[in-house]
């Protein structure tokens, strides 16, 4: 059955994988004609009017009629739209507003139309065709695409707007969905789930029991390493569960939830008594072998770029011979790039939206920023994305700095580096995740490390005195903490305006805390708790905010610095 629904899926994506083949080879005059039927939709919207897009006529026109703009531009038309207006940034209807989850909380509502989806489709749907055409073998079996835990019940704003996707898989059109019911191990229900240690059991129930699962997508690697990790503590308990047909999780969980997912377990005799066999002994301190748990999971697909990169190692050593892709970039707003087999970096998305690129070293004034479009980019350089899409953006700058790494016929071909705006500027020292996270790869490099988990983030002592700390978990001790440290501070010195702060005394020396366990864990429970879906925090090598210290077990391993003021946990 999952191959009759797997090459029906993938028969729906030929054309518009034909379409991006055929489009690598004139990217330009494929830009220009997304830009212009963009336009064309949206000439009577407010936004259109105020910017006279019935006069525009080509890219250039259309650059000199229309500024850069950020979220705070949108802002006044998001709550018109939130009123219940229409026409407001787009000639078709506003059919959700999505909120954003992403390295802050989640404070931006994107609108989304029924061209936004079709674009999202214009390169998931490549990206799909390409992934099983060229791993047969997956389309055998069936696939995990993660869902993340309720945070909240589906709302609506004030005007009748719904806010959020009902379910993971919004992106995809509706023949699309229809498939993907008959192919995911875990049902929709799953993301109704609050409570934390619940949807992991459920979850991880429903994984079980699917013995031919081919493939696993998930955005944070650390998404999938946390939710497997308490399989062996609840071995038993699950493998009644799949024997009998029934979900007994071992915390609360809504009676209706219940009787949903209780109506989709059947007993699996045959599938407990090998899961027993796989399972059985002691394995305390050791992790099950997945392998023999899914012999047949040919690919994860996760986040591989920046700060994500440092924790591919633990997939690879739960799961050894499985491929892992990264997922390319994908944004709340659109959708830039996507993977393709047997290339480095992934291609820019050109049947989707218009892009253009500021030049990464263009800041300040508008008007000095070198903006450059998809057919003029360097190999080598670094760009800050700006997107067109038919959501009602109109030359939006993600904040998102990409690395050109080549080019699939003029296709750029690209790599994520990280956020532009993720900068920690506390008294004008200017720390950027880019630098830090170049800094801490080579320095992890020298000390031959791979940490369970970093980050460097701000701290202060109880007398007002500021610094950076790096929080770091390690699965064994660190004897040359004093020449990491400074290796560390040297290496942030070499920024300018960080170096002109510690001169003068703005900020003390970088200090080093290192986390006892569950360093990952506690992370993400507080970003959870600070607003944003557990399945969308990404890992990041700089935090800009206060008070880690008092958030993760352990202490501060300089020897004779000043106390330092912490939360009470």
């Amino acid at each position: 059955m999952p191959l009759i629904f797997n090459c029906l899926w993938l028969c729906l994506c030929l054309k518009k994988y034909l379409a991006f083949k055929r489009a690598v080879h004139h990217v330009e005059k494929t830009q220009q004609r997304v830009l212009l039927n963009i336009i064309a939709r949206n000439k009577g919207t407010d936004y259109g009017k105020k910017y006279s897009f019935d006069r525009i006529a080509g890219v250039e026109s259309f650059q000199a009629s229309v500024p850069i703009s950020t979220y705070e531009s949108y802002k006044p038309y998001i709550e018109a739209i939130a009123d219940g207006r229409q026409q407001v940034l787009t000639g078709e209807r506003v059919t959700m507003l999505e909120p954003t989850s992403g390295s802050t909380c989640a404070s931006k509502y994107i609108p989304y139309t029924k061209s936004l989806r079709e674009e999202f489709q214009q390169g998931i749907a490549p990206w799909v065709f390409d992934l099983y055409s060229h791993r047969k073998k997956m389309l055998l079996g069936k696939a995990y695409w993660s869902i993340s835990p309720a945070g909240s019940l589906r709302t609506r704003t004030t005007g009748g707007v719904p806010v959020g996707f009902e379910e993971d898989t919004g992106y995809f059109g509706f023949l699309e969905r229809y498939f993907l019911k008959h192919l995911l191990v875990v049902p929709k229900e799953v993301a109704q789930i609050s409570h934390m240690e619940t949807f992991r059991y459920v979850t991880l129930l429903f994984l079980l029991k699917e013995k031919r699962l081919s493939f696993i997508s998930v955005w944070n690697p650390t998404f999938l390493t946390l939710l497997l990790k308490p399989l062996t503590g609840w071995a038993d308990r699950l493998i009644s569960d799949i024997k009998s047909g029934t979900v007994s999780p071992p915390g609360p969980i809504r009676p209706d939830i219940l009787s949903k997912l209780s109506a989709l377990v059947t007993g699996d005799e045959k599938r407990a008594e090998e899961l027993t066999e796989i399972l059985a002994g002691d394995l305390a301190g050791r992790e099950p072998n997945y392998r023999q748990i899914w012999p047949d999971l040919a690919l994860i697909s996760c986040w591989a770029d920046a700060s994500a990169g440092s924790y591919l190692y633990q997939l690879k050593e739960l799961f050894p011979g499985v491929e892992i892709q990264g997922k390319g970039l994908l944004a709340t707003e659109g959708i830039v790039s996507f993977p393709l087999t047997g290339v480095k970096g992934s291609a820019l998305a050109v049947t989707s939206h218009f892009f253009e690129f500021a030049e990464a070293e263009g800041q300040g004034d508008q008007s000095s920023i070198k903006i450059r479009r998809a057919h003029e980019l360097e190999r080598g350089k670094s760009y800050s994305v700006i997107i067109t899409t038919g959501g009602g953006l109109y030359r939006y700058r993600l904040q998102d700095l990409i690395r050109v790494e080549g080019f699939l016929g003029q296709c750029p071909l690209i790599t994520f580096t990280g956020k532009e705006d993720q900068i920690s500027d506390l008294f004008g020292e200017k720390l950027s995740e880019s630098h830090v996270d170049a800094v801490m790869h080579e320095v992890f490099v020298k000390y031959e490390l791979r940490p369970r988990f970093y980050m460097v983030a701000p701290e202060k002592t109880a007398d007002g005195r500021h610094f950076y700390t790096l929080f770091i978990e390690l699965d064994e001790g660190l004897s040359q903490v004093s020449n990491l440290v400074n290796d560390v501070e040297l290496r942030l010195r070499e920024n300018y305006h960080y170096q002109y702060c510690r001169t003068i005394g703005q900020l003390d020396g970088l200090r080093l805390f290192v986390i006892s366990k569950g360093g990952l864990k506690t992370y993400l429970e507080g970003c959870a708790s600070r607003g944003q879906r557990l399945g969308d925090v990404k890992p990041v090598a700089l935090h800009k905010h206060f008070g880690w210290s008092g958030v993760f077990e352990g202490n501060f391993v300089n020897p004779g610095q000043p106390e330092v003021t912490r939360r009470q946990k």
